[in-house]
């Protein structure tokens, strides 16, 4: 027998209404009642209709995740969380990648989102192409990106407050500096693959401000490379190591803006015949599962996947039933994990 919302509201003591926003996150369900309701609805097996709610409401009932590399593990990780939340919850996502350095990609994927009129739009990037934003302007869509983009007089498209904004950025990284400065180090690189982006920027000035507030001179701490855009692979951490030691600067400890970019770093120090963390320490940065498998395991910050995307997603369907909302908070932010990847570095004899 089919469990109708009627039975829902029923065995919750609420109104049908009720029931309505409490499976849809409207902002004028408490969050007692919202857990409630949902409690109900779990144990007598209850699902909206999709295609009744579609006609009711001109909903879809589908939701859009869009990411630039999903051979990333961090995107990989957030994606894996996201569908699982809303596989929970009875809601379609549909999921898309693009390439980050090719802008028209992601516009084909925002104007394909749009066409099949999904009801909102995780954006998981730190920046937009222009014509993908125009196109996510003119269609209001509601959207919720990973990383803060001003624009004002906007009010479709908002980011998670908490978590992983830029200030987080910043102190995940200012952590990560006084992480290696206790236990000694002075000469610190920083491997970024595009000062350009917000949240590296954000991240750099967190290393930045460290060294600063340690009173170590501009010297003692440096970003490489500076160029053109690169995506954050392996492959480039492992060719800006080769550079970096390459010019005869040889930092005690690297900071790579990426767990993926630290794999890359570490091979390249391990063909330089260098220990780590002996002679040079790594840390990375997204907590990604690979980290705590590599030779030797990696020191990094934990990424808060799980909490970041619950509030994400609630926030975009508050964006999406109303106008008149709370400012959903992500109160978990980076955590820092020390791995083997870090020690004190060696002794001006042993450099």
């Amino acid at each position: 027998m089919t469990v109708t919302i009627r039975d829902v509201a029923r065995e919750a003591g609420v109104s049908v209404k009720t029931v309505s926003r409490a499976m849809n996150d409207h902002p004028d369900v408490s969050e007692p009642t919202r857990r409630a309701v949902r409690d109900v609805a779990r144990e007598l097996g209850y699902r909206a209709n999709p295609a009744a709610r579609g006609l009711r409401t001109g909903s879809t009932g589908m939701l859009a995740l869009l990411a630039p590399d999903l051979l990333n593990p961090h995107f990989a990780e957030m994606t894996r969380h996201l569908q699982t939340i809303t596989r929970a919850e009875g809601t379609l996502a549909v999921l898309s990648g693009y390439d980050s350095l090719d802008a028209s990609s992601a516009t084909a994927s925002v104007r394909s989102f749009i066409e099949h009129r999904v009801d909102g739009l995780i954006l998981m990037a730190e920046s937009i192409p222009d014509e993908a934003l125009e196109a996510l302007l003119a269609a209001k869509l509601p959207t919720v990106t990973s990383v803060e983009m001003p624009l004002a007089g906007v009010d479709h498209i908002r980011s998670v407050t908490g978590g992983m904004d830029l200030p987080a950025y910043r102190r995940a990284a200012y952590t990560i500096v006084e992480h290696l400065l206790d236990l000694g180090h002075r000469r610190i690189a920083y491997i970024a693959e595009s000062p350009a982006i917000s949240g590296v920027q954000a991240r750099i000035s967190g290393f930045q401000q460290a060294m600063a507030d340690h009173g170590l001179p501009p010297d003692s701490g440096r970003v490489w490379p500076e160029g053109p855009p690169v995506l954050p692979t392996s492959e480039f951490g492992y060719q800006a190591t080769r550079e970096l030691f390459a010019t005869g600067d040889r930092p005690t400890a690297i900071c790579a803006s990426s767990d993926m970019v630290a794999l890359g770093v570490l091979r390249a120090l391990h063909e330089l015949g260098l220990d780590v963390p002996g002679d040079v320490s790594v840390t990375g940065h997204d907590g990604i599962s690979h980290s705590a498998y590599t030779v030797p395991p990696l020191t990094t910050m934990q990424t808060p996947y799980e909490p970041w995307c619950r509030t994400a997603l609630t926030l975009l369907r508050q964006l999406i039933v109303s106008s008149e909302r709370s400012e959903p908070v992500c109160h978990e932010e980076f955590a820092l994990v020390v791995r083997e990847s870090t020690g004190p570095p060696p002794s001006p004899k042993q450099r």
